[in-house]
């Protein structure tokens, strides 16, 4: 019995002419990971930018102020090493 298409792999998917046709990979920059070929929706009304993976850490302070923590409490968290807070891209 044959097969009715090719089976193909990540590369063979990306390289495949109809996936540049419909636009289907964007460019995924991750921060000390490089370039990546991201797959978005395949109807192009429904796609956004894709955007990197946050660093461990980069979102503590607003998760714990949604959580309903104070500042004085979330900073006393930071200091104490119980939760980590990622330095801030603007304060380097």
């Amino acid at each position: 019995m044959g097969s009715h298409a090719p089976v193909r792999d990540y590369v063979g998917v990306i390289n495949h002419p109809q996936a540049a046709h419909l636009e289907m990979f964007q460019q995924l920059v991750q921060p000390g990971l490089g370039i990546f070929p991201y797959m978005g929706m395949p109807a192009h009304i429904h796609r956004r930018p894709v955007e990197p993976a946050p660093t461990i850490g980069q979102h503590s302070r607003q998760i714990l102020f949604d959580a309903g923590l104070g500042a004085d409490r979330i900073q006393q968290l930071i200091s104490g090493d119980v939760v980590y807070q990622a330095p801030e891209a603007d304060a380097a």
